[in-house]
């Protein structure tokens, strides 16, 4: 397993929030981790299999052994929220690779869309 990574930066995770009995929304709490992963521009095949009106949208690639959450309306969680060289990303989408890398280095990919600050507040 790999025991360094080229890239530090700082998650912050929200859990589920509730709905009252008047329906208003209320953030769950958050928590906040300093990790390391190695961080990618997105490729232009990597680009192609996004959802079409995700194409044109600022997105990187995150490799790490760390476990990280994606945005579930279903459940309203949140994707984590990623800030590294002063941009805001929220997770979009996981790959768990330790059953397809030959490499046998354990570690998922994670694409994250680049959002404004004041948005990783929002509601799913």
């Amino acid at each position: 397993m790999i025991t360094t990574w080229n890239d530090t930066f700082t998650v912050n995770r929200l859990v589920a929030g509730t709905i009252d009995s008047d329906g208003f929304y209320t953030d769950g709490t958050s928590s906040s981790f300093t990790m390391s992963a190695t961080i990618m521009r997105l490729s232009a095949k990597d680009m192609l299999n996004l959802p079409e009106g995700q194409r044109t949208e600022q997105m990187i690639k995150i490799y790490t052994d760390t476990v990280l959450n994606t945005a579930n309306i279903t459940t309203s969680i949140k994707g984590d929220i990623v800030t590294y060289k002063g941009n805001t990303y929220e997770i979009m989408s996981l790959e768990n690779w330790d059953d397809f890398d030959t490499s046998g280095i354990e570690h998922f990919k994670y694409v994250a869309m680049k959002i404004d600050p004041n948005i990783a507040k929002r509601t799913v």
